[in-house]
């Protein structure tokens, strides 16, 4: 980063987003990890079908990688570019694949997705809205002033993306067949 570059507005919004949201997010873990709800939670995870080890592993997966965006971002440094950009790949196809999943988790529960009674209409709209929000905050990251500050205006943006979208996939892979 150029030391006379102002850190955008955005930059900064995000970067304090990310850092308080890891923050909590770290500490809301450590937290629950000693809390007598994570047993009927890990229950509830294993009635579902899933590994609870695993859910809570992605979960301080997500948490981390904000909180050492949010460091980051706030400091200007090309790490922090990579890895708030890298969030959002993250996010963009964590939602996508939610998506795909709605109607199946709807006929295998019947309807009764939560206690609140929203119809699956309510989580494809909640997942489509996530898709548009983090594909439009991904987007912001390749604003140039974005970029000359992080020092990414060099970069190769084509591969970048695709090796981003490539490591989302392959841990989306690794994750169904850990799971």
């Amino acid at each position: 980063m150029n030391q006379l570059q102002i850190r955008p507005k955005g930059v900064s919004i995000l970067g304090w987003l990310h850092l308080i949201g890891g923050l909590l997010g770290v500490l809301f873990m450590a937290s629950f990890s000693m809390h007598p709800a994570l047993k009927e939670t890990t229950e509830g995870l294993r009635e579902f079908g899933l590994a609870p080890w695993f859910v809570l592993l992605s979960i301080l997966f997500l948490f981390t990688i904000g909180l050492g965006s949010g460091i980051g971002m706030l400091r200007g440094k090309k790490w922090g570019w990579y890895l708030g950009s890298f969030y959002y790949v993250y996010s963009v196809i964590r939602n996508v694949t939610a998506l795909w999943t709605i109607s199946a988790l709807s006929t295998e529960l019947e309807g009764e997705l939560d206690s609140m009674n929203r119809g699956v209409e309510y989580y494809y709209a909640k997942h489509i809205l996530r898709v548009l929000l983090h594909s439009a905050i991904y987007l912001y990251f390749f604003r140039s002033n974005v970029r000359v500050f992080f020092g990414t205006e060099t970069t190769k943006m084509t591969s970048l993306i695709l090796s981003q979208v490539g490591i989302c996939l392959v841990i989306y892979l690794v994750a169904n067949f850990l799971v």
